[in-house]
């Protein structure tokens, strides 16, 4: 049921008469996107040597760790602003003779998908993989970042 749900949303993104007007827009989309995710593996790599200039005499993972809360707020703060909820695509299948449940778990399948959900995946994978990887083991950087996840 959600794989025909999941169907149904992309023959209405594909039949839509703005996918072919606002085909240069997609792939200026498409370039910033990429622009930012490559912004955002340079933040994870870089970071351990930034934060090893700005604070050296503490222990890099320890101010990291303090940033932390500060990065998933601001991410709050962008999430609340610029993401949207697909709740008025449901409300055509209400009135079928659905399940209830299955129209959720379609809801919640869809919002995993935004791209809001990768961003600490682009700044906290290679920050372990880089910087505590390189200052205690690669099995510290795994147990860190399942930690932070």
């Amino acid at each position: 049921m959600v794989k025909d749900l999941i169907g149904h949303q992309w023959k209405e993104y594909r039949r839509s008469p703005l996918w072919r007007r606002n085909m240069a827009i997609n792939v200026l989309i498409a370039f910033f996107m990429l622009y930012m995710i490559l912004n955002l593996l340079a933040i994870g790599f870089f970071a351990g040597d930034i934060i090893g200039k700005l604070f050296p005499d503490e222990v890099l993972t320890t101010v990291f760790n303090r940033g932390i809360l500060g990065f998933l707020l601001f991410d709050l703060l962008i999430r609340y602003m610029a993401q949207t909820l697909p709740v008025l695509s449901i409300q055509n299948y209400l009135h079928l003779p659905m399940k209830k449940r299955s129209i959720i778990h379609f809801l919640l399948i869809k919002t995993l998908t935004s791209g809001f959900n990768f961003i600490p995946i682009f700044v906290f994978v290679p920050f372990a993989l880089d910087s505590v990887a390189d200052n205690y083991s690669l099995f510290s950087a795994l147990i860190w970042l399942l930690t932070v996840f």
